[in-house]
C-alpha cells in the first residue's frame, strides 16, 4: 500500500466506472488483504462478476463473508443477496 494508509473507495469506484478492472484490482487487494470490508466487497464483486480477474464464485464468497464477519451492513445485504441468487441458480 502506497502514498495512502486509508482505502480510498473514490479512485476505486472512477476505475470501476471506467470498467478499468486492473486498476480496480491493484487499488483494493492490499486493503482487502489488510482486512479492510469496503475493500473486500469490491474485491468480492469482481471475483463474482468476472471483472478484471477469473470469474470465481468461491472466491467471491470468500471476500464476502470476510467482509460481512465485520457488521458492516452494506457487505451483509450483498452477502445475502449473493447466497440467494447462487442458491437459485
Amino acid at each position: 500500500m502506497t502514498g495512502t494508509t486509508e482505502y480510498d473507495l473514490h479512485d476505486a469506484l472512477e476505475a470501476f466506472e471506467r470498467e478499468d478492472y486492473d486498476s480496480v484490482l491493484k487499488l483494493v487487494m492490499p486493503y482487502a488483504a489488510a482486512g479492510n470490508s469496503d475493500a473486500q466487497t469490491m474485491l468480492a464483486v469482481l471475483y463474482q462478476s468476472g471483472f478484471g480477474v477469473e470469474r470465481n464464485i468461491l472466491e467471491a464468497e470468500r471476500w464476502l463473508v470476510r467482509a460481512a464477519a465485520q457488521d458492516n451492513a452494506v457487505d451483509g445485504i450483498i452477502w445475502g443477496r449473493f447466497t440467494l441468487r447462487n442458491s437459485l441458480s
